[in-house]
């Protein structure tokens, strides 16, 4: 896919594929990062279970065949066409698949009905089918948005035991990616966070952010995308982070108000150079490592706001600091 953006001067790519196409996803979202491509991607928030609800999540089609249980029931399998034969290992069930079409596996079940039908479905034609069925158990995934939502809402109505397959993001908690897909034109440099945001990203979610990851990462980006430089005062704990505006070509820089994560930046031929501490600007060829009487005196001055060196300074008097290409540092406080 990479050469292929290459080859073809593609500007931009929009992911707007099935939550639980993971794969592809995957790949655009390496490839857009291998060629510097800006990648928009569209997704529907997942279904959120309610008080009535009678929801079994599970990982996996192999676990959603032994969420059924032994006992025989009518099962109304709605996950799609594929893997259908996974449910072969528990034939005590007579299933109901629907389908737009004819699925391949369904001979693999020994007692089945096929519907053909494609939606968006109604309430109380979800409604009329379980009863008509005698349905005890819907097997389904999480896709979110509205389109199949009413066989959801009309299991809740008739108190039908819903096995509910998690999107492929949920399953893989530990991986070690912060945030899998990027709103550009934000780039989220670095960040160390606090440890709890979950309040916050509740607030979010209630805003209709659909998160991904578990990520306290994706947490701090959704909340830079939604209120910008206005959701530092909503940030508790200790922090910091820089994010990058490919629009309008400037760099900001937070951290905590009390400055405990601390963030170091110098002016640099042709740029600026930032750090969470003085050596990792030191590091670059472009700095110089010069002392001046003002900094080696602020040692002795708690707290203190500069470096002994000339020209490296932090951030422990305001928190945030704007920079732009051709201007001056903007300095200020989250609290203004």
């Amino acid at each position: 896919m990479a050469a292929f953006l290459i080859r073809e001067r593609i500007g931009a790519v929009v992911d707007a594929t099935h939550p639980f196409a993971a794969r592809m996803s995957a790949n655009a979202f390496l490839a857009c990062r291998a060629t510097h491509t800006p990648l928009v991607v569209f997704t529907r928030p997942p279904w959120i279970r309610k008080a009535a609800d009678r929801w079994t999540e599970v990982a996996t089609i192999e676990e959603a065949v032994d969420a059924l249980g032994q006992k025989p029931k009518a099962v109304f399998l709605t996950q799609g066409r594929l893997q259908l034969a996974a449910f072969a290992r528990a034939p005590q069930h007579r299933y109901i698949v629907r389908a737009i079409d004819p699925p391949t596996e369904i001979d693999a079940l020994p007692d089945h009905k096929l519907i053909l039908a494609r939606g968006p479905f109604s309430l109380a034609d979800e409604a009329t089918l379980l009863r008509n069925e005698g349905v005890e158990a819907l097997v389904t995934k999480n896709s979110g948005g509205r389109a199949t939502y009413a066989k959801i809402e009309a299991a809740r109505a008739l108190g039908i035991e819903v096995v509910i397959l998690r999107r492929p993001h949920a399953v893989a908690e530990a991986r070690p990616v912060a945030v899998l897909r990027l709103e550009p034109p934000h780039r989220l440099i670095e960040a160390v966070l606090p440890r709890r945001l979950r309040e916050l990203r509740q607030q979010l979610e209630g805003y209709g952010h659909a998160f991904r990851t578990r990520s306290d990462t994706e947490v701090l980006l959704r909340a830079w995308l939604h209120w910008g430089p206005d959701c530092l005062p909503r940030l508790n704990g200790m922090f910091a982070f820089a994010v990058w505006d490919d629009t309008r070509q400037e760099l900001f820089l937070a951290r905590d108000r009390l400055g405990i994560k601390p963030l170091y930046y110098a002016a640099a031929r042709g740029g600026v150079l930032f750090g969470s501490e003085p050596k990792a600007l030191l590091a670059h060829p472009r700095a110089r490592a010069e002392l001046d009487a003002e900094g080696i005196a602020e040692l002795f001055a708690p707290p203190g706001t500069r470096t002994p060196g000339h020209g490296y300074d932090s951030t422990s008097e305001s928190s945030r600091i704007s920079l732009s290409r051709g201007c001056r540092p903007m300095v200020g406080s989250s609290s203004t």
